[in-house]
């Protein structure tokens, strides 16, 4: 009976895991859809997709820290509520402007539930089933992000693009009904501690101004973000240390195993996004490979890589973060050396064997890198640490984003992110032995 219920709760919050991350991907297919049946440039329509990623990426580790202080069920389930909130808004909006406030609260409500969920799991699952689970989580959420052009474009075909909303739901409606019923009451130890309010909204202006500006097309935009950015983050960290409860407490980082957890998936995330936004480039420019077929062939790499996700949480029990961390940067130096010479010797189906390959080592230890994040801390703090992480694999993205904008010639790039990937290499020292994280 413990068994069935645990594997109702994991489907319920694994209905999240899929549709958040699908959100973000399938609707690159319905832009100029969009754009033509609001009578809006499509400069101005891809707003739809940069608002949804400065409201995942700025309120995460905010969120997890709600969560932990008023707790992880209720925030989930309010998480929840937004997002069917913010769905049905989009699906009806008549307008550019309803669009992106109800985007906006689509992306609160998926950043509502994501740190929180993790931290539910953490609290409701054994060690072992807890690796499990988030090998599964990563499976679902790459197969979500792979499958979101396919499942956006089909949509679209049969209906029109309020679909894409729309379809979110009948399932987030049902997440609500299963977690509502099977989610215990979660036993949190009360803090008698307060929101840092100040620190939000300076850690708010600074991941905000990072993502803007890594997105800025002129000058001028690129001068203002990034003067926000410099004043933002040295008053984030002078509240931080003076804050009493801070939104991040960044003794954490004294800790070596929680800092190489958050720098680890920094730079993985910096190779894997490097990857999936140089390759379509790349066959466009060299093998003049068009758009849609690059997309397929795109598909190999994040199907492999969510493979490899769901092994991973299986092989976590057995050899340890420390040699899955390992492996998958060793995997990655040698994935981007073997680009570099498929690009020098041209050849396409090089650079496909690679993408597979790409995707087997970058997803091999995301299980064990959020595992040992969590890890590090006690069970009190599990939602912040969740939404730390998931900020920390968002600065990978979007600093590879911004490299990729600065240089050019794709040789040099993957020369670029197999040195990267060496860092990652050093950083799997910072680990523990596997008897010292799995306590045998």
């Amino acid at each position: 009976m413990k068994q069935k219920k645990e594997n109702i709760i994991v489907a319920s919050l694994l209905i999240g895991g899929i549709l958040v991350p699908l959100n973000s991907t399938m609707i690159a297919v319905a832009l100029s859809s969009m754009a033509n049946a609001l009578d809006e440039s499509l400069w101005m329509i891809t707003w739809v997709v940069t608002i949804y990623l400065i409201g995942m990426a700025v309120l995460q580790p905010i969120a997890g820290k709600i969560g932990d202080l008023f707790g992880y069920r209720r925030l989930y389930l309010i998480g929840v509520g937004l997002f069917i909130i913010g769905s049905l808004g989009c699906g009806i909006a008549p307008n550019l402007e309803l669009l992106l406030l109800f985007r906006a609260l689509q992306a609160i409500g998926g950043a509502l539930m994501t740190p929180n969920s993790i931290a539910l799991l953490r609290l409701t699952l054994s060690e072992e089933k807890l690796s499990k689970t988030l090998g599964l989580f990563g499976l679902t959420a790459g197969l979500g992000a792979a499958l979101g052009p396919l499942v956006g474009g089909a949509l679209i075909g049969i209906f029109d693009w309020h679909a894409i909303f729309l379809v979110n739901l009948p399932l987030m409606v049902l997440s609500l009904i299963l977690s509502i019923v099977f989610i215990p009451k979660v036993d949190q130890e009360k803090q008698n501690i307060s929101l840092d309010y100040l620190g939000s909204i300076l850690l708010a202006i600074s991941i905000g101004s990072l993502v803007l500006l890594s997105k800025s097309d002129t000058v001028g935009s690129m001068i203002g973000y990034a003067i926000f950015l410099v004043i933002a983050i040295p008053l984030f960290f002078l509240r931080e240390k003076k804050a009493k409860d801070p939104i991040i407490k960044l003794s954490l980082f004294k800790n070596r195993v929680f800092t190489a957890a958050n720098l680890s998936v920094t730079f993985s995330n910096f190779v894997m996004y490097a990857i999936l936004l140089v390759t379509p480039l790349l066959m466009a420019a060299q093998f003049h490979v068009s758009e849609a077929v690059s997309g397929l062939f795109l598909s190999l790499f994040s199907i492999s890589m969510s493979v490899s996700s769901f092994m991973g949480g299986r092989l976590h029990q057995n050899f340890g973060a420390r040699k899955l961390v390992l492996f998958s940067f060793i995997g990655l130096f040698i994935v981007n050396i073997g680009f570099s010479i498929a690009i020098i010797i041209s050849s396409l189906p090089l650079v496909l064997i690679f993408l597979v390959f790409g995707g087997l080592a970058s997803g091999i230890a995301m299980p064990s890198m959020q595992m040992t994040s969590l890890s590090a801390v006690e069970p009190k703090m599990s939602g912040s640490a969740s939404g730390i992480f998931s900020t920390f694999r968002y600065f990978g993205s979007i600093a590879s984003s911004v490299l990729i904008a600065m240089i050019a010639g794709y040789q040099y790039l993957f020369l670029i992110f197999a040195l990267v990937s060496l860092f990652g290499v050093a950083i799997s020292r910072l680990y523990k032995p596997a008897t010292a994280i799995e306590g045998h």
